[in-house]
């Protein structure tokens, strides 16, 4: 069983207000003569085509199967930043040359940080290869997709490229079906940016709502809370690249009037336990009394304020009640007949993604 601590917010505006042009994601923009099946890849390169982000072969293919390389990647990508009139110098990498198709994008993009080559030992960083031959691997497009929309990083030790990837998979703006080192393909490209776009603006929900039919991910079966017990470990984390709450020392779950594009304070905490049997974790649960659109996601922590992941909106529970953490990847165990807590914090939009002031946050349920 599980007792759940719940409490209101009441929000706040305090930024200036915006106007954020909505984008249309459905499957309007596919002239190509080879659409891929899958309904979740369908509706990303129709986004992007419809956009002017994706273009595809002279013969009217689009090869969504196709690896893509750091040529293309950049060449791509690079579509996806405004007009600001930075100046580009086109000798900017060793084995590029001025007048290759790629180099005004790969060019700009290091003019503007976003790339810098492959650090190589004893070379300057004016001396880095570019390596435009080469298949981009999936950390590679997640630290280039950071920088063109500017996505906070969640700070921790470890490899170069950890940051990037916890913080893509806290915000559910990740790839299920690629990892580290793994090369990508046209199609994964095209739904790793449409995430990383639609969060830009404020718009997860529209996009997962358009690629309801295309994933399981959203609706997968919920066990049992009675089932759930105790502390939990995991095989693939360690202390070293553990993330914890900032905001420990303030467990406070009164009410409190918060501010638009902030964390908040504690919403809800469960206490769980189970006499039966060890149980593997697939999601953590969190159920809302009614749907906020201002809310973006719950952070989740263990009662030791380690941080779990983000819980973003499962868009296959009607009325934006249901927030879902996964957590299959991270082997999580809670073995039986001990105690075990964990507490969610929300993430607001600020007003200038889709914030409101004058609602109100009730947490329900947690499991």
């Amino acid at each position: 069983m599980y007792n759940v601590a719940m409490k209101n917010i009441w929000l706040l505006v305090a930024l200036i207000p915006t106007t954020v042009l909505a984008i249309s994601y459905d499957t309007e923009s596919l002239p190509y003569s080879d659409v891929p099946s899958d309904l979740e890849t369908q509706v990303a390169i129709s986004t992007l085509t419809d956009l002017g982000v994706f273009v595809g072969n002279p013969d009217g293919t689009i090869r969504s199967n196709r690896s893509l390389n750091r040529a293309e990647f950049v060449a791509i990508s690079a579509r996806l930043l405004p007009e600001d009139g930075t100046p580009v110098v086109y000798d900017c990498f060793p084995d590029i040359r001025a007048d290759a198709w790629y180099a005004e994008p790969a060019c700009h993009l290091k003019t503007l940080g976003i790339v810098r080559g492959n650090a190589l030992p004893g070379l300057t960083s004016r001396q880095y290869p570019f390596a435009p031959e080469r298949n981009v691997t999936y950390e590679e497009a997640l630290k280039i997709l950071t920088g063109i929309f500017g996505v906070p990083l969640l700070e921790m030790r470890g490899e170069w490229y950890a940051k990037y990837v916890l913080t893509a998979e806290s915000l559910g703006i990740h790839l299920r079906d690629s990892g580290v080192g793994q090369p990508l393909t046209r199609g994964q490209m095209a739904r790793l940016t449409v995430q990383y776009l639609a969060y830009s603006k404020g718009e997860l929900e529209d996009l997962w709502t358009a690629q309801t039919n295309a994933s399981s991910s959203h609706s997968s079966h919920v066990s049992s809370v009675s089932h759930v017990s105790s502390s939990w470990s995991s095989s693939t984390s360690s202390s070293s690249s553990a993330i914890y709450d900032h905001l420990l020392y303030d467990m406070t779950t009164d009410d409190a009037v918060l501010v638009l594009g902030q964390v908040t304070h504690i919403l809800a905490a469960a206490s769980l336990f189970a006499s039966d049997e060890a149980i593997i974790v697939d999601d953590f649960l969190i159920d809302l009394v009614a749907g906020n659109s201002s809310l973006e996601a719950m952070n989740v922590y263990d009662d030791h304020g380690k941080f779990l992941g983000r819980a973003t909106l499962d868009a296959s529970v009607a009325g934006g009640t249901r927030y879902r953490l996964g957590v299959k990847s991270q082997n999580i165990i809670l073995p039986r007949r001990d105690d075990f807590s964990f507490y969610v914090r929300g993430v607001l939009r600020p007003e200038d993604q889709g914030g409101v002031s004058g609602g109100s946050i009730e947490v329900d349920e947690m499991g």
